[in-house]
């Protein structure tokens, strides 16, 4: 019996580290503009939770002007089996809880050192959870910084980010963040 069980632990151990669903919570991170050289004092703090059988990161704080450009955001590192599919994807998409605010989503790929990443906006509905699929073909640099071409195998994370600045409070939850294949 121990034997039959270790075989099944191991033979499932190596699909949970390659798993290429996004759903582990330990790969999303969060970023401001409190670091330097900003020195801004914008914050963020996110947490994760199972939504059924998805993940749920939720992302709360406020964003200010202490630096010119305030900032908050959030995002995941994907794993190399993540990162396999994504060179397979034609775009990806998420369901969205919000406060009524907009949004950019980006795909930060490794040949842009400006971030000024690929990316769209979306408009969340206060209280209602609503589905944000984005194909690759939409993805826009913002009108600054160095423009680049836009190659889906250069995408090492995704990322949200506030468009706006000051904002007292924001809350955000990204459900369930998949590829579209």
């Amino acid at each position: 019996m121990f034997k039959s069980a270790l075989f099944i632990v191991l033979l499932c151990y190596p699909a949970y580290l390659t798993s290429a669903d996004f759903s582990d919570p330990k790969a999303w991170f969060a970023y401001d503009d409190s670091a330097e050289p900003n020195n801004g004092s914008s914050k963020i703090y996110i947490e994760s939770s199972k939504s059924g059988d998805l993940l749920a990161v939720t992302a709360k704080g406020g964003v200010t002007k202490k630096f010119q450009y305030g900032f908050a955001g959030f995002g995941i590192n994907p794993n190399p089996a993540e990162l396999a599919n994504i060179k397979k994807a034609k775009g990806f998409k998420f369901k969205v809880k919000g406060d009524g605010r907009a949004y950019r989503v980006r795909a930060n790929t490794s040949n842009i050192r400006d971030y000024n990443y690929f990316g769209k906006v979306f408009v969340t509905k206060p209280g209602q959870i609503v589905e944000v699929k984005v194909m690759y073909s939409e993805l826009e640099q913002e009108s600054w910084g160095t423009k680049v071409s836009f190659n889906k195998n250069k995408i090492n994370q995704f990322t949200f980010q506030t468009t706006e600045q000051p904002i007292a409070s924001f809350s955000l939850t990204i459900i369930g963040f998949e590829l579209i294949m």
